[in-house]
């Protein structure tokens, strides 16, 4: 009994090492400040944004990715914020739809490559904070 937890500890140290390398990862957060001019040149087909949408009292925030640019906006495909941290997942019914420019608020850092099966390599997760924004 005694040498098998001595050969199962060193793996144990490195999968805390690994975790403790994926936390100061995460941990490195970019806090959103928005630029009132965003330079547009950025916003190109295979880039992730932040969208505005206002409503009468409340103004919601979606991350999407750019499908195509055209003369006074973009088709965006978006994407649904996970309950718990900064995590996407694309939603079951496909949501793609027309935005006008002033409505892409920020380009959004390319997303975290954290995931090792399937599922969680569909969900997309930033290196960003969203406190204060209402993210859907």
């Amino acid at each position: 009994m005694k040498g098998s937890r001595n050969k199962i500890f060193p793996l144990r140290l490195l999968w805390y090492a690994n975790f403790g390398l994926f936390l100061s990862t995460l941990l490195h957060i970019h806090h959103f400040a928005f630029d009132d001019e965003l330079d547009f040149a950025n916003v190109k087909i295979g880039t992730y944004v932040l969208v505005e949408y206002s409503g009468k009292k409340t103004k919601s925030y979606y991350v999407g990715k750019v499908v195509s640019a055209q003369d006074n906006g973009y088709e965006i495909d978006f994407f649904r914020k996970c309950p718990k941290g900064n995590k996407f997942v694309k939603p079951n019914a496909e949501d793609v739809a027309t935005v006008d420019k002033d409505q892409v608020k920020a380009v959004m850092p390319k997303p975290l490559d954290v995931g090792t099966t399937r599922r969680t390599k569909d969900s997309l997760v930033f290196n960003v904070g969203f406190e204060g924004l209402n993210i859907r």
